[in-house]
Formats: C-alpha cells, sequence, structure tokens
C-alpha cells in the first residue's frame, strides 16, 4: 500500500514510536524516520530517497558503506545542535547497533544513545556511519520561530505558548468541537511526563547549549 498507519494502544515514546517504523516494515533497505511536526520542503523527499538509494548502490558495488544514519539541517538551528527530527536509518545500521532504546521514556536522549552505539560498533568501518547532509534543509516547528532556540512539540501540546505558571494551550482546528478530550489529552501527556521524571534533564543537557533560557533556572520542565 502507499501509505499504512500504525496505531498502539500506549504511548511508546519516542524511541518506542521511531521502533515502531522499524517493525511496520522490516524488510526495508532504509528507513525515513520523522516526527509529526516535520515538514519537507518541495523537492527534499525526493532528494532524500535519491542520495540514499545512490550511497546504498555504490555500497553493493565494493564501495565503501553507505552512511548508517544521515541527519539533515534544520532550518534555524545551527550545525552543531545535533538533533534528529528526520533521519534516514539503513537496515545494516539496525543490524550492528539495534533497536532504539524505549528505557528513554517519554522522550529526549534516545538519539544521542543511538549515535554513541553506532560509534561503539565501528561507525562507517561497518556501514554504522553517521552523515549530517547539509543540502538537504527540513523544517521542525514553526518557521517563525526565534533562532537558536529549540521548538518542542510535545511542550506546546501540554503547556501551550504561556509560562508555567499561567499556561496558554495552543488551540487546535479540532478543539472547539472536542475541548473536553484535548484537555484530557494534555493532561494525561502532562503526568506522563512528570512520572518519567527525566524529561527536563534530557531536554537540557541537548538543547541547553542552543540558549534555551529555562535551561538555566530551576524550572522543573523545559
Amino acid at each position: 500500500p502507499d501509505l499504512e498507519v500504525v496505531r498502539v494502544e500506549a504511548n511508546l515514546g519516542c524511541a518506542g514510536g521511531w521502533n515502531e517504523v522499524l517493525h511496520a516494515v522490516p524488510e526495508a533497505t532504509w528507513w525515513l524516520v520523522a516526527s509529526h511536526d516535520v515538514a519537507f520542503p518541495p523537492g527534499a523527499l525526493a532528494r532524500i530517497a535519491s542520495v540514499t538509494q545512490a550511497a546504498l548502490a555504490r555500497e553493493a558495488q565494493g564501495w565503501r558503506p553507505a552512511p548508517g544514519l544521515r541527519s539533515f539541517a534544520v532550518r534555524g538551528q545551527p550545525s552543531y545542535a545535533n538533533t534528529l527530527p528526520a533521519f534516514v536509518l539503513t537496515r545494516r545500521a539496525v543490524a550492528r547497533a539495534g533497536l532504539f532504546d524505549e528505557n528513554f521514556w517519554p522522550a529526549y536522549a534516545e538519539d544521542h544513545d543511538y549515535l554513541h552505539r553506532l560509534k561503539l560498533v565501528g561507525g562507517s568501518r561497518v556501514g554504522a556511519g553517521v552523515v549530517r547532509d547539509g543540502t538537504i534543509e527540513i523544517i521542525h516547528g514553526p518557521e517563525d520561530w526565534e533562532p537558536g532556540i529549540h521548538y518542542s512539540g510535545v511542550e506546546q501540546f501540554a503547556w501551550g505558548s504561556g509560562s508555567r505558571g499561567t499556561p496558554e494551550p495552543q488551540r487546535l482546528p479540532w478543539e472547539a468541537d472536542k475541548k473536553e478530550e484535548a484537555e484530557a489529552a494534555r493532561f494525561e501527556v502532562k503526568e506522563q511526563l512528570r512520572a518519567a521524571d527525566n524529561f527536563h534533564l534530557h531536554f537540557c543537557q541537548k538543547f541547553g547549549p542552543l540558549g534555551r533560557r529555562n535551561c538555566s533556572d530551576d524550572s522543573q520542565y523545559a
């Protein structure tokens, strides 16, 4: 089929969601994994497929192994941000490093863990190399965000754009008719983040260097 929608009965977290992509098509030679709040400019998807297939074809002809993980430039973020809102992962890399660690729940640091594991298993020598492809740009979050400040779709959904003390929930198109369901979903997400007790720590480990202001205070969550 051109599209297969996989629905799960629980919040698997970021790592669990990424693993579901691999489980859905285990026979694939590569996967493109993307967060729900990523947009691909015109031509980006075709370019991603082209460069990935070309690298795998060269590998099959005896050239050096294709990158195991290919990430992209993110509009508004510096190259050293080291985030993975969307990336290509090859079958060979997964065979070497395994699946994403679902103990990192609900989100943050699962990507850093995987990047380190790719290095530990041998990196580019064994088809587990990591490449940031600056020729392909993706959009993560709103295009009018403040440069250098990370945007979190989870944070916007759970707490809105206001302060922690006075939340101003982001209103979604379908909320007018389903306000009660939306507020219940927001409450559930908040409670899951609090129960995990690792959200702020992992978030600020990753994005504090980008100038995230509330990574320098005592806020419970980023």
